[in-house]
């Protein structure tokens, strides 16, 4: 559990580069087979999928001259791959009962229900306590990284509104909607190069 996710944020990083890059059918579709890779990896992973989507949605309604948005039939070339090499990888080359990839999460929340209360505090600490500066700190600025980043994040999705923000928005959901709080460090770890990214572009801002 602990080592997936070095290798999940490494496919995740190749796949946000990819999609910044030259888009034929041929790149559509590696894209695609990489994200059923990092689905294979950890579950969480789907919400790339969705986060195109809706990236493609906005674009294509905000029609920004500085970036050519997908067009909607492009997404098949990803979607398509994606959801059949998924299935390849894992029913046949290394059969897995696919329950196993829901299984987990979905015993957790029947367990335990949403504590949404409980993992904003819970991530808000972990997040203070991983930004410390060579300063000294006091209470609050647990409370005053995550306003920075919130305002970073809100900086980048209104100039940008690039896939990183997307999927950064959809996994910071799952990660306080689900109940689980003794994950530490490595649940934040795929998303936090973005998150100290948007700690500073929300300092940048505020100063």
């Amino acid at each position: 559990q602990v080592l997936s996710e070095i290798p999940f944020t490494l496919v995740l990083f190749g796949i946000l580069y990819l999609l910044q890059k030259n888009r034929n059918k041929f790149s559509l579709i590696g894209i695609g087979i990489l994200i059923a890779l990092l689905v294979s990896i950890r579950i969480t992973g789907i919400l790339i999928l969705p986060a195109l989507f809706l990236h493609t949605v906005f674009q294509n309604i905000k029609k920004d001259q500085q970036e050519i948005p997908f067009r909607f039939n492009e997404l098949l070339f990803i979607f398509i791959p994606a959801i059949a090499f998924f299935l390849l990888l894992n029913t046949l080359l290394i059969p897995v009962p696919l329950s196993n990839f829901f299984g987990f999460y979905t015993a957790a929340a029947s367990a335990y229900g949403i504590q949404l209360q409980q993992n904003l505090a819970y991530y808000t600490n972990q997040l203070g306590q991983l930004l410390v500066f060579p300063i000294p700190t006091f209470s609050i600025w647990k409370y005053i990284v995550a306003f920075m980043i919130s305002i970073g994040w809100y900086r980048e999705f209104v100039l940008k509104r690039s896939y990183s923000e997307w999927f950064t928005l959809l996994y910071l959901t799952v990660l306080l909607f689900y109940p689980y709080t003794s994950a530490g460090f490595r649940f934040i770890f795929p998303v936090f190069p973005f998150l100290v990214f948007y700690f500073f572009r929300g300092l940048e801002k505020s100063i």
